[in-house]
């Protein structure tokens, strides 16, 4: 979840005051391939270049689930505004990071 997305759901949420227990997310599901694929592309690299593989084939420290896809039911529920996709979110993050890289190198 892009941090500005976020900070909207709760400053939302900070206003209504509902009771529960809150998944906040952009919009949309995407598997780390299809993240990878939409990042080379927004850098303008070749998506193709992206391989898809097994969570194996990509140790961590912490256990993964197959499938961890958060709901957000409870948000709309409450009546808060639909979140930005998850494309829409990235987009923006690349270009903040295009911004500020092309700031810190003084131009």
């Amino acid at each position: 979840t892009f941090a500005p997305d976020l900070a909207r759901v709760l400053a939302y949420l900070m206003r209504a005051r509902p009771a529960g227990v809150f998944h906040a997310t952009n919009a949309g599901a995407c598997t780390w391939y299809a993240f990878a694929r939409e990042i080379a592309r927004l850098s303008g690299d070749d998506p193709r270049r992206a391989r898809p593989c097994g969570s194996g084939a990509y140790p961590t420290p912490a256990r993964r689930p197959r499938c961890s896809i958060l709901k957000s039911r409870n948000l709309e529920a409450c009546g808060c505004p639909a979140r930005p996709t998850w494309q829409d979110a990235l987009a923006r993050y690349i270009a903040w990071l295009d911004d500020r890289t092309h700031v810190e190198r003084g131009g």
